[in-house]
Formats: C-alpha cells, structure tokens, sequence
C-alpha cells in the first residue's frame, strides 16, 4: 500500500537528517510511492531535490532518469 510507504518514508526521513546517504534513499522511494499514487508534483519535487547532489550519488542519477520519465507522463 503506496499510502502507508508514504508514511514510514516520511518517520524515516525526520529520523534520518544526520545520514545524507539514508535520506536520499528515504526521499527517492518515497517519489516512487508518490508517483504510484499519482502525486507527480511531489514525486518531483523530491525528485529534484536529490537530482542536485553535487557527488552525484546513486540516487542522484536515479532521480534524473525518474525526473525524466515523469516528463512523459505529465
């Protein structure tokens, strides 16, 4: 249930502010989670967000392919 993940994405993120790597994690599926649920002005917002990390982390260039592909569907 994407409305639950949505929610434990969120304890997750609050919980994680000291741990850059962990809150991308938390931040990037919780965009997945809004995408399924069709909430794609949030989804991007995060999106966005994790796409300008300057060491360009896994979750960084995975938020780029998804920022792209939410082009198409919008």
């Amino acid at each position: 249930d994407y409305e639950r993940a949505t929610s434990r994405f969120q304890e997750l993120i609050k919980k994680s502010s000291r741990n850059p790597a962990n809150l991308q994690k938390y931040q990037y599926w919780m965009a997945v989670s809004q995408i399924k649920l069709g909430k794609y002005n949030r989804a991007q917002s995060l999106l966005a967000r994790i796409s300008q990390d300057p060491l360009r982390s896994y979750y960084a260039v995975a938020a780029d392919s998804r920022l792209s592909e939410l082009k198409n569907i919008k």
